[in-house]
């Protein structure tokens, strides 16, 4: 798909390649689907694909997060919030759902109190798993909230505990510089 064509690369070679994949992975085949859809702007191709990648894998986040992320691009917020929803009663301990659903909260200016909530409780027990950048990002999420819903403060305080933990985060940076 991103080949160019005089080193064998096209969309129908891409395809070729999906159905082989589809063929031993089907979730692995309906992302690559779904790339190929999005690539050719067919928004309802990729979003069929990535219900594929559920339903084939439905305790994997791989397909609920391509799901959400179209739907951003697309500024569907609503069927963003309905798949996040879908990840926590699927897969009610997957950590990371709460820093997507803030990411939408802010994008979208929708359901800023839920993420607040969410992105608090995240940062008051973050999972064991959870690398410094992505406590930063947690940090720099709730900033975000907190600049949306005009508490200037307390989106200073958490932008820069988030580039305390990571300098080089621009979420924060930006963030950071709006509110000075």
């Amino acid at each position: 798909m991103q080949a160019p064509g005089f080193l064998g690369g096209s969309m129908d070679k891409a395809r070729e390649q999906a159905a082989e994949i589809d063929k031993h992975d089907k979730l692995r085949g309906a992302l690559a689907y779904a790339a190929i859809a999005e690539k050719d702007k067919k928004t309802s191709e990729a979003e069929s694909a990535y219900q594929r990648a559920i339903t084939s894998a439905p305790d994997s986040v791989v397909g609920y997060n391509g799901l959400v992320n179209l739907y951003v691009r697309e500024k569907r917020w609503a069927d963003a919030f309905a798949t996040l929803d879908r990840i926590s009663a699927r897969l009610p301990t997957e950590h990371n759902v709460p820093l997507a659903v803030a990411r939408v909260a802010y994008l979208s200016g929708e359901q800023l109190a839920r993420a607040e909530e969410g992105m608090k409780a995240w940062l008051a027990n973050p999972p064991k798993s959870a690398s410094v950048n992505t406590q930063a990002l947690a940090h720099a999420r709730l900033g975000g909230i907190y600049e949306k819903t005009s508490r200037k403060e307390p989106a200073r305080a958490e932008y820069e505990k988030a580039l305390s933990l990571n300098p080089k985060l621009e979420e924060a940076k930006k963030g950071l510089d709006a509110v000075r």
